[in-house]
């Protein structure tokens, strides 16, 4: 029996894959975390900028949460909340952690990624709708 790849509106809509989005946001909260509270002068990058990155996780980490319930705006608003308290978190213990600083500016970045994320997947989900039964 050969699976098949979902169309887009499903990975999008279908409630059967939401446990899988959430896996992922768990996998990407624990990267993001270790990365972030790693000691010395600077945490694991993809060399791009601290700044980009900060964006990119962030982006990454609300398209997860995002998929991860149905298309709601109180879901959307709990995601944005609970993943802004998340990087607000990060920066207050990274005050903490040997060779790092919290930085507000970081927290910016997060929120901007937190945005950039939702709107993405906001913007898909009204272009593909959910496939009718």
């Amino acid at each position: 029996m050969r699976a098949t790849m979902p169309t887009l509106p499903q990975l999008l809509h279908a409630s059967p894959l939401r446990p899988r989005w959430r896996v992922l946001l768990v996998l990407l909260l624990a990267v993001v975390s270790v990365a972030a509270l790693k000691p010395g002068s600077g945490a694991a990058s993809l060399g791009i900028g601290d700044k980009v990155d900060h964006l990119l996780a962030f982006v990454s980490l609300a398209v997860a949460a995002a998929l991860s319930w149905p298309a709601t705006r109180r879901h959307g608003a709990l995601a944005g909340i609970g993943l802004l308290a998340y990087g607000a978190l990060i920066e207050i213990v990274q005050t903490q952690v040997p060779g790092r600083q919290g930085d507000v500016v970081d927290l910016a970045f997060d929120t901007l990624g937190i945005g950039l994320g939702l709107a993405v997947v906001l913007g898909l989900r009204s272009r593909w709708r959910a496939p009718q039964p």
